[in-house]
């Protein structure tokens, strides 16, 4: 088979500009934010937080995202996808550098989390529609997984890379360098001017849009990505009591990398030519299943194959459950159905702080609770 014949097997052929511009500028973005994102709660752990107080940060910053987030919708939808995403980069520049500045005022942790919230409310809803809103039903599966493989692609480098900077160099060069990438990533997208219709966005309504009947089973659904705060901001602490250095971290969250792009392309084109609910519920049955190995597995080795299969298990069900989110998108309307879904997930997650919180509260340094809160959380993915 022909290098072409096996790219319009596994990827999108009819992908028109501005989603092939979303392609590279999201490769430049997650390559930026992949060197940071695992350093940036061990970057407070290190400056003497607990963990109690990263989670109540970030169960902070999130709390403030769903307040505010209608509001980077509306902008979204009157102003233009790109130009929401490309607003939101300095806010992300401003969070890392009021990030690493904590130490020197508290005023700093709030700069930080207000940052953190303002630049997901530009930055998502406007993501989450291009990419409903450029991809056709039967490539859906395979765009999507092509994004993931470049979001994974990214991860294999940039982790190990941020380790390695961080230990060498420290963490101010880490974010400096990563909010240079991160500036860049817009360039790309804005090469061409984007072709869009300016509507209004009702406020109040995106609230009352999460209580009707008839989009609670999503609503539902969306919590399971509870487990993802659990991934991005306690399960970095976690590697660092197992392993002595900054440099293995970032080498943990590399682990499976290459499997998991493997895993993504061949998930995105059966995807788009198998039933999408079997899949998803196999991934959701299969990332709990990682979550409980955690817990008897808390060995550099141990460590490195449960992140691998975390990997492919959560591939396995995020590609089949966001091609369904889609064209649930495409048939109600693209921005109100990301802005839910946005919400939704938000819920899910400010719930999970508020969990993990009560867990530390009773079991303190109880890991093992912590990946079986994770874990009974991924099987929410399996209502959608």
């Amino acid at each position: 088979m022909s290098i072409r014949e096996t790219i319009k097997r596994f990827f999108p052929e009819h992908m028109n500009q501005q989603m092939r511009e979303f392609f590279v500028s999201s490769a430049i973005f997650d390559f930026g934010a992949g060197m940071a994102a695992i350093f940036e709660p061990i970057y407070l752990w290190s400056v003497g937080w607990r963990l109690p107080s990263i989670i109540i940060f970030y169960m902070a910053a999130y709390a403030l995202y769903f307040l505010i987030a209608p509001l980077g919708a509306s902008f979204a939808r009157s102003r233009g996808y790109e130009h929401s995403i490309a607003l939101s980069t300095p806010f992300l520049v401003l969070y890392f550098l009021a990030l690493f500045n904590i130490p020197r005022g508290n005023i700093f942790a709030v700069i930080a989390v207000v940052s953190f919230g303002v630049f997901r409310m530009f930055y998502w809803p406007g993501a989450r529609s291009i990419m409903a809103n450029y991809s056709t039903d039967d490539e859906s599966g395979r765009t999507l997984s092509g994004l993931n493989a470049l979001a994974v692609g990214a991860a294999v480098l940039g982790p190990v890379l941020g380790g390695l900077i961080v230990q060498q160099f420290g963490f101010a060069v880490l974010f400096l360098i990563v909010s240079a990438i991160i500036l860049l990533s817009n360039v790309p997208m804005l090469m061409t001017p984007e072709k869009f219709l300016p509507h209004t966005l009702n406020y109040a309504d995106a609230y009352k849009r999460l209580l009707r009947p008839e989009f609670r089973k999503s609503v539902v659904a969306h919590f399971g990505y509870g487990e993802e705060f659990i991934s991005d901001f306690i399960l970095p602490i976690f590697f660092l009591t197992v392993v002595s250095s900054y440099l293995a971290v970032g080498a943990i969250a590399t682990a499976g990398g290459i499997i998991a792009i493997v895993a993504i392309i061949a998930i995105g084109r059966m995807t788009d030519s198998h039933h999408r609910h079997p899949i998803m519920h196999a991934g959701a049955i299969l990332t709990a299943l990682s979550w409980i190995l955690r817990a008897v597995s808390m060995t550099p080795l141990g460590i490195v194959v449960c992140q691998s299969l975390y990997r492919v298990s959560r591939i396995t069900v995020q590609v089949p459950f966001m091609t369904l989110a889609n064209a649930k998108a495409r048939d109600y309307s693209v921005m109100k159905s990301s802005l839910l879904y946005e919400m939704s997930l938000v819920v899910g997650k400010v719930m999970t702080a508020a969990a993990a919180l009560a867990i530390l509260y009773f079991f303190p340094s109880n890991w093992t609770a912590i990946f079986i809160l994770a874990a009974a959380l991924t099987l929410f993915y399996g209502i959608f």
